[in-house]
């Protein structure tokens, strides 16, 4: 319930930017699995500050404390995520003893790795990862009998149907995924390099492979006749689903093939015969006093700003497709000034702009 008080807003944001994005569920389902497994019987209900290792999780508290701060005072959800992850780090520091620190902190960067990469990077790296995709794209019809026009990146099929591979389309959430998978599957098996390697390495082709038949499927499909599959966001997340789960199951397999059990560890934080120890959930003191005096949220004004017509009509450009995730974006976020759309040149029919 503390927890909840102090972290609700950031994780329901995380929800409502990740509600199409299933892949992230995956990451967090092996995550918890791998933490049940993990920490049975390695759990304290009372900490000290007596070992540097305590004094170090009391100063991720404070971290913790610090970056709740800033991300209210700024509303960047990223740092709050940040925060959240920081508080994560300090339980397994001082609650969780048969872990070593280092593998403490490992799973925190994972808990971090599944809230996804910031907006910050995130936008240049889908632009790259899409451009890649584009480029496979583009030669399908030289290896398979479809028969499409590739325009940017806007698939157009000979009927006069489009499609438009958008940021969320590059299979960068899908590299993602697969190389959190790799990572945690290194975590709990046996040191070695080369499974390390292989994982690694086997993440990176799949997450491609991945990608690549769940457009592939997209387009077989549209041209078969079955335009539900794009134009239905449920049949759009349901057919992605089923296209690039094989590999995820393929990959699980061979991490479950190649993994080596940890050998058996021991209390690697004893118990201080002396000092103060206090109940775990005093932890969480510093966040919800943080928490309390900033109060609880504002108020978001939802009319739509004058910019909006300049949104939508950009000069030299005309609206020629709306994505099916706009009607179900502006319900997430609750507003009518959000666009998803590719726009064509009034000069050069060629030339695309897209806001996604």
């Amino acid at each position: 319930a503390g927890l909840a008080a102090c972290y609700h807003d950031a994780v329901t944001t995380y929800l409502q930017d990740n509600y199409y994005q299933s892949h992230f569920l995956f990451l967090w389902v092996f995550f918890g699995a791998a933490l049940y497994r993990a920490g049975r019987g390695n759990l304290r209900t009372t900490v000290g500050l007596v070992t540097p290792r305590e004094l170090g999780g009391c100063v991720c508290v404070v971290l913790a404390a610090g970056l709740l701060h800033v991300g209210l005072i700024t509303g960047s959800s990223t740092t709050k995520r940040l925060s959240l992850v920081a508080f994560f780090a300090a339980i397994g520091l001082v609650a969780m003893p048969k872990f070593t620190a280092r593998r403490a902190l490992a799973y925190s960067g994972f808990a971090l790795l599944c809230f996804g990469v910031p907006y910050s990077a995130y936008f240049q790296l889908t632009k790259l990862s899409r451009s890649v995709l584009v480029g496979m794209v583009e030669r399908l019809p030289d290896w398979t009998p479809l028969a499409f026009e590739l325009r940017g990146a806007t698939i157009h099929f000979a009927d006069g149907y489009s499609m438009a591979i958008t940021a969320d389309c590059s299979g960068f959430n899908q590299l993602v995924t697969f190389l959190g998978i790799a990572f945690l599957g290194s975590l709990t098996g046996r040191p070695s390099l080369w499974r390390t390697a292989l994982l690694f390495t086997t993440a990176v082709g799949m997450a491609f492979g991945a990608n690549l038949d769940r457009v592939l499927t997209f387009i077989v499909l549209v041209q078969n006749g079955h335009r539900q599959v794009i134009e239905n966001p449920t049949w759009h997340e349901v057919t992605g689903f089923l296209a690039y789960a094989p590999f995820i199951f393929g990959f699980v397999w061979l991490v479950l093939k190649t993994h080596r059990p940890l050998p058996p560890t021991t209390d690697r934080m004893p118990v201080p015969s002396s000092g103060p120890r206090m109940p775990l959930p005093l932890l969480l003191a510093p966040l919800l006093a943080i928490r309390a005096l900033h109060g609880g949220p504002e108020a978001v004004d939802p009319t739509p700003p004058p910019s909006m017509r300049d949104i939508e009509s950009p000069p030299g450009f005309d609206l020629v497709q709306r994505a099916p995730s706009e009607a179900r974006e502006r319900e997430v976020y609750e507003t009518d000034w959000l666009v998803n759309g590719v726009f064509q040149s009034d000069d050069d029919p060629t030339r695309y702009l897209e806001l996604f």
